[in-house]
């Protein structure tokens, strides 16, 4: 009865360490789908924008869109889960998270450089770190990424 028991309790162990591993895993894809929504989106549209903001990282990122108008991306940790919001055009006094809710923004700058001082295109740099909301705090997992996109002059290349 002795090893039975042995055996059992190291099997259950097994048991409870795989189902740990696979919500690990599970937080780490959310997380890697949420990031990379948020990062290309926002990328799209500094590609495509005039940057606004002040030379200088913030929580807040200003564009001006040629179809949109005025774009404000903002990092608000005031609400749990944090959230990258987005505010344009005629409902810019709305701002939408373009952040899901099963994971929270624990941290995010939009460091603008180059803004007219060196003659160079405007460039952005986006340090986030994303975290995965899940029942268990053992299950939590978190994410630091970066990304620099460079705002394109379009007028330039359009007048050749």
């Amino acid at each position: 009865a002795t090893v039975f028991t042995f055996v059992m309790a190291g099997i259950s162990q097994l048991f409870a360490q795989a189902i740990d591993l696979q919500r690990r895993a599970a937080g780490y894809q959310k997380i890697q789908e949420n990031a990379q929504f948020v990062l290309e989106s926002i990328a799209r549209e500094v590609r495509v924008s005039t940057v606004q903001s002040p030379t200088r990282c913030d929580t807040q990122l200003i564009l001006e869109n040629p179809v949109n108008g005025t774009v404000i991306y903002t990092y608000n940790d005031s609400v749990d889960p944090g959230v990258i919001t987005r505010s344009a055009g005629i409902s810019g006094d709305i701002a939408e998270p373009i952040t899901s809710s099963d994971v929270s923004v624990t941290k995010a700058d939009f460091c603008v450089t180059g803004a007219g001082v060196d003659g160079r295109s405007v460039r952005v740099t986006m340090p986030m770190t994303f975290e995965a909301i899940s029942g268990k705090a053992s299950g939590r997992v978190s994410a630091s990424l970066q990304t620099t996109i460079v705002s394109r002059d379009l007028t330039a290349e359009f007048a050749n």
